[in-house]
């Protein structure tokens, strides 16, 4: 019986652990890179270190705030890789392409004869788009780290499933 639960516990702990991983989320709102580290089971990481690197030559580093967020001026050109340490453990890294720095990602075709109708400020158009997506990106970012309960559930569905295979094999040798 000791051995079920030793296995049980063992099953159990790499769950656990994952239960307080942290992330990191980050977006570039004008001419900053805005960003905070989150821990999968809730909550924020207060004072973590974190470090912003460009072509492998650090641009800026320093410690989150007491709502685990950074800011630091947004670089002309990706990629940048941002990583955070909270200093037990947990690390996470995040990459921010080119193209979330308004460098084009493949060349545009070039563009058909415009009739007499005024271009639109296509910064400003893009700094508006920008704001109202942000808060949407690091809702979908802190949904997909979370622990959820169907996962909680599910896994202790097999472990019992498993147990009781291993019970029901062991009354069958007898």
């Amino acid at each position: 019986m000791t051995r079920l639960a030793l296995l049980v516990l063992l099953l159990l702990a790499p769950g656990l652990a994952c239960a307080h991983g942290v992330r990191l989320f980050a977006t570039v709102e004008g001419q900053e890179v805005v960003g905070y580290g989150f821990f999968i089971g809730g909550g924020r990481p207060e004072g973590a270190r974190w470090r912003a690197e460009a072509g492998g030559e650090t641009l800026a580093e320093g410690r989150t705030d007491t709502a685990g967020g950074f800011r630091l001026p947004a670089p002309a050109a990706g990629p940048l890789t941002l990583t955070l340490d909270t200093g037990d453990g947990h690390m996470a890294e995040l990459t921010l392409g080119p193209e979330r720095f308004g460098a084009p990602a493949a060349p545009a075709p070039a563009p058909a004869p415009a009739a007499a109708t005024p271009a639109p400020d296509t910064a400003a158009l893009e700094a508006a788009l920008a704001r109202q997506i942000a808060p949407l990106s690091a809702q979908i970012a802190e949904l997909e780290a979370r622990l959820r309960l169907t996962d909680l559930v599910s896994a202790l569905c097999l472990i019992f499933g498993l147990a009781g295979l291993a019970l029901w094999a062991r009354g069958a040798r007898k």
